[in-house]
């Protein structure tokens, strides 16, 4: 179990504890359907151990779970690959110069 799993089911254990340990306040069944959804989705996109920023979507995850209505942004960079077993070799961009035009574009006339 990932750091960030152990986080977001320690978030629903929390929720579900009081203040007082003789009582147990009840799950929340909306937030808890929106925390499994969000593991679920979690695990897919972090398919490449070299993905990097997922703490900053999980906190991300949570704060619009606790309160939709908070104005939530990303607070540090994400970037998600895909499965190695997806990944191909990069190809020039159909869009963008090529190399040889980039290169004799930098030499002076």
């Amino acid at each position: 179990m990932s750091n960030s799993t152990r986080y977001l089911n320690a978030s629903l254990d929390s929720e579900s504890e009081s203040e007082s340990d003789d009582t147990v306040a009840p799950i929340d069944p909306v937030r808890a359907a929106n925390v499994a959804f969000w593991t679920l989705l979690r695990e897919r996109l972090m398919v490449n151990c070299d993905s990097i920023g997922v703490e900053h979507l999980d906190e991300l995850a949570m704060t619009i779970i606790d309160d939709p209505s908070i104005d939530a942004q990303l607070e540090g960079v994400v970037l998600l690959l895909p499965a190695p077993s997806m990944q191909r070799p990069g190809t020039a961009s159909p869009y963008g110069p090529s190399a040889a035009a980039t290169r004799s574009n930098l030499r002076p006339h």
